[in-house]
C-alpha cells in the first residue's frame, strides 16, 4: 500500500512538472499577429510633433553645453506627412549624443523636443527623416526590401562647448549599410531599452523609448508592436526563473517524499 501511495504521488509530481514545462514553452514562444500591408505614396512635406515627458535641465534649449552625467533625456514624437496631409512617416524617440574627449571621460548632451524640427521626404520603398535643432542634427534613412523595413544609414552632427564662455567644436559622424529597427511590413519597430550607436571614435548616440514605422502607416497610427529583443528577454526572463524555482522546489519535494517513504522500516514487536 505504502510503495502504491508513493508512485501515485511520484506521477503526480512529474505531471505536474510536464505542465509547468509545456507552459513556459508557450511563454517563450509568443507569436505576433498579421496585419495587411499597406504603401504610401511619394513626396512628403514634413511636419514635426512632440509629447515633452517629466521635466530635465540638461533638455533646456537654451544649453548647448555638454553636460559631465547621464541623465535620461526627453521622449519626443516626430512626424512626416505626404502631400495629402495623412502621415507617411512616425518616430517616437529620446536621443542623447555622447562625446568622448581627450581624457577620455564621456559628456552628454540630450536632444530637445520642444526645439527640435522634423523634416524629410517619403517615397515608396526609402524615406529620409532628419531631426533638425539649433546646434545639430540627426538624420535616418529606412529601406523598405520586400516584406521588411529597415533603417541603413544614421548621420549626425553637434556643435558644442565644455562651457557657456569655452570655444565650441563641431562633432559629426554617420554610419551606414546597416540593418537597425528591422520590423515586417505594417508593423512598427517598438524598443524601451537603450541603443547606443558609435557614429564615429568619440562621437555616440544613444536612443531610448524608441517606437518607430516608416511604410504603411494607417490613420496616423502606429502598426502592430514588434516587441525588440532586449525587452523581450528581460520580460520573459523572470517567468523562466520563476517557472526553474518551482521546478527545482518540485523536484527537491518528489526526492524527500521518496525517501521518506522508503526509508526501512525496522522490525515490529509481536
Amino acid at each position: 500500500m505504502t510503495n502504491a501511495t508513493v508512485n501515485i504521488e511520484h506521477n503526480e509530481a512529474t505531471l505536474l512538472l510536464w505542465v509547468l514545462f509545456l507552459l513556459g514553452t508557450c511563454f517563450t514562444t509568443e507569436a505576433v499577429l498579421d496585419t495587411t500591408p499597406t504603401t504610401m505614396g511619394n513626396l512628403t512635406t514634413a511636419a514635426a510633433t512632440y509629447r515633452a515627458f517629466p521635466y530635465n535641465p540638461v533638455n533646456l534649449a537654451s544649453m548647448s553645453v555638454l553636460h559631465p552625467k547621464h541623465s535620461l533625456p526627453l521622449t519626443g514624437t516626430f512626424s512626416l506627412s505626404d502631400n495629402k496631409g495623412k502621415v507617411c512617416l512616425k518616430v517616437v524617440m529620446g536621443v542623447q549624443y555622447m562625446i568622448t574627449k581627450n581624457n577620455k571621460k564621456i559628456s552628454y548632451f540630450n536632444l530637445d523636443p520642444p526645439s527640435t524640427e522634423a523634416t524629410g521626404v517619403c517615397r515608396e520603398n526609402i524615406s529620409f527623416l532628419t531631426l533638425k535643432f539649433k546646434t545639430g542634427n540627426l538624420g535616418f534613412t529606412f529601406n523598405k526590401d520586400g516584406n521588411v523595413s529597415y533603417v541603413t544609414t544614421v548621420t549626425g552632427s553637434l556643435e558644442t562647448s565644455a562651457c557657456k564662455s569655452c570655444k565650441s567644436q563641431l562633432f559629426t559622424g554617420a554610419i551606414s549599410n546597416r540593418t537597425l529597427f528591422q520590423v515586417a511590413d505594417g508593423f512598427s519597430y517598438k524598443c524601451n531599452s537603450p541603443r547606443i550607436l558609435l557614429l564615429a571614435e568619440n562621437f555616440r548616440i544613444k536612443i531610448v523609448n524608441v517606437q518607430v514605422q516608416a511604410f504603411g502607416i494607417i490613420d496616423g497610427q502606429f502598426g502592430m508592436e514588434e516587441e525588440c529583443w532586449p525587452d523581450y528577454h528581460k520580460r520573459i526572463l523572470p517567468i523562466i526563473l520563476g517557472a526553474t524555482a518551482v521546478g527545482m522546489g518540485l523536484i527537491v519535494m518528489l526526492t524527500f517524499l521518496v525517501v521518506r517513504d522508503n526509508r526501512p522500516q525496522g522490525y515490529e514487536r509481536i
